[in-house]
């Protein structure tokens, strides 16, 4: 079976769109991944924001193709991941592993470790900005790059491949397949 690459038509997230996830967020607190059981991304989501955590469950928009119908879908940018906003306090991470469907909070020997802040500001970035990035003609493979122009203005990222119409572009560990725009990025 070969592999599916799905049209990204937009990002959202629990959140929402543009603009509302920057008001939401503090810039002083750190973000730690949340590993949770299989699909049950939303559900934790949920939970913790209960708990009055700030969650950030980030998805995209693409084509679901059935026999009979296409309609728009909602999936997870990260499967299984959900990013957190918290304290660096036991107590708060004790309240998270407490959750039900989650199986542990991501760090080195079981201690949670935060992620680093450009990573976040990046995938921010990307949620927000209306648009799609398109890749400049000039990159090659497993270079490092900085979108300096557009809406994804500060991300940074990797290239893994350049077509003539796509670029796949690794963020934060994940791949994704934009189609070319006039944004600009620099190495």
């Amino acid at each position: 079976m070969g592999v599916l690459f799905r049209t990204v038509l937009g990002y959202t997230s629990n959140v929402g769109e543009g603009k509302l996830l920057k008001e939401k967020f503090l810039p002083a607190l750190p973000w730690y991944v949340v590993y949770t059981r299989c699909h049950h991304e939303a559900r934790v989501t949920q939970q913790l924001e209960a708990k009055s955590f700030n969650m950030l469950f980030p998805r995209y928009k693409t084509w679901s193709i059935r026999k009979d119908r296409r309609k728009i879908i909602e999936l997870p940018l990260f499967p299984g991941y959900i990013f957190v906003q918290t304290e660096p306090i036991h107590k708060r991470f004790v309240d998270i592993k407490r959750t039900f469907r989650v199986a542990y909070i991501v760090g080195k020997r079981g201690s949670p470790e935060p992620i680093n802040k450009e990573e976040m500001d990046s995938l921010l970035i990307l949620l927000i900005a209306p648009g799609k990035v398109k890749p400049y003609p000039y990159f090659k493979e497993s270079d490092k790059v900085v979108v300096i122009d557009g809406p994804f203005k500060g991300a940074i990222g990797y290239v893994m491949k350049v077509h003539p119409r796509n670029i796949r572009f690794e963020f934060m560990k994940q791949k994704l397949t934009e189609r070319k725009s006039s944004s600009g990025l620099n190495m």
